[in-house]
């Protein structure tokens, strides 16, 4: 009888205190988290640099799949002209290159390896307030 006990205290000194399994499967959850999106890590670094300074980002869409696609869309205002919205972001995304570039409309282009991006940029003048709508695309090529 005396070797049972034995063995049955040496079991519980092998357990988890009540105050620690928390901590560990907190742990685990985070071991087994999806890794991040680089998509979703660019879309949030586009969306930055597209809004200008003194701007406002109105409205936006989160990143959302369908098959091999990934769109995100957003809307900025802001008090300025398309010309000068439109050199702005050009020289914010350098890595993009412009595609397409005519009065209210702007499509720029980044090539990754195995994916693409496209940005199409379109803005309308409302008065002193330029209403800025894009729309990014990833898809592989």
């Amino acid at each position: 009888m005396g070797r049972l006990c034995l063995a049955r205290r040496s079991i519980f000194a092998w357990t988890i205190p009540r105050r620690t399994l928390p901590a560990l499967l907190g742990l685990a959850f985070i071991q087994c988290a999806k890794p991040p999106d680089p998509i979703a890590h660019d879309v949030a670094a586009i969306t930055d640099r597209t809004v200008p300074h003194g701007g406002r980002l109105v409205l936006a869409y989160p990143l959302r799949r369908e098959g091999d696609l990934a769109r995100a869309s957003w809307q900025i205002e802001a008090e300025t002209s398309w010309e000068a919205y439109a050199e702005q972001v050009i020289e914010r995304l350098p890595e993009f290159r412009v595609a397409e570039r005519r009065q209210g409309r702007l499509r720029l282009l980044r090539a990754l390896a195995g994916d693409q991006y496209h940005l199409e940029v379109a803005g309308e003048e409302r008065g002193r307030t330029l209403v800025i709508q894009l729309a990014f695309e990833a898809q592989p090529f």
